[in-house]
């Protein structure tokens, strides 16, 4: 997603463009990426942000992501159809889809699971209408899908489904 945010704005993501697109979504802090020693941003878990605005990045993604983000690359993150299993990690299968992570809930329900570098997680939980940010470590005890699977078992507890 970072390198398709890079071509369209012919930008890198350490200049201006981001932090543009930070203002625009309403971010209290600017953000920045990680970069390489060649000056790479690391597109996929390199952003760096607070966690009120990576909670914030969730909640457009709840609400109404088509004010940030194009409608169609929207649209097809939220497409079930179009996703399919990716990865198991213990005994958790998730999904990919257009960099997020698809964690299904006990309910049959999707939700949408970012992580980042150093334990950063951000739970998008469409049938709770919860979004839920952590900002973590390396070397906790515990894995990032073991957190996760926590935090949504806790949307879904708060939300009484």
């Amino acid at each position: 997603n970072g390198l398709a945010l890079q071509r369209a704005s012919g930008k890198r993501l350490a200049d201006d463009g981001l932090n543009r697109l930070w203002r625009d979504m309403g971010a209290n802090d600017l953000a920045r990426w990680q970069e390489d020693q060649q000056g790479f941003a690391y597109h996929e878990s390199g952003l760096v942000l607070t966690a009120r605005d990576l909670a914030r990045f969730g909640q457009i993604w709840l609400e109404d992501p088509d004010d940030v983000i194009p409608d169609a690359f929207a649209t097809d993150v939220f497409t079930p159809d179009a996703r399919s299993f990716a990865r198991k990690f213990g005994e958790t299968s998730l999904g990919y889809r257009d960099g997020w992570w698809i964690l299904k809930a006990p309910d049959g329900s999707e939700d949408l699971l970012g992580m980042g570098d150093h334990g950063q997680l951000l739970l998008v939980s469409p049938s709770t209408n919860i979004v839920m940010a952590r900002l973590g470590r390396d070397g906790a005890p515990e894995t990032n899908v073991q957190v996760a699977l926590r935090m949504q078992r806790a949307a879904h507890a708060l939300s009484g489904r």
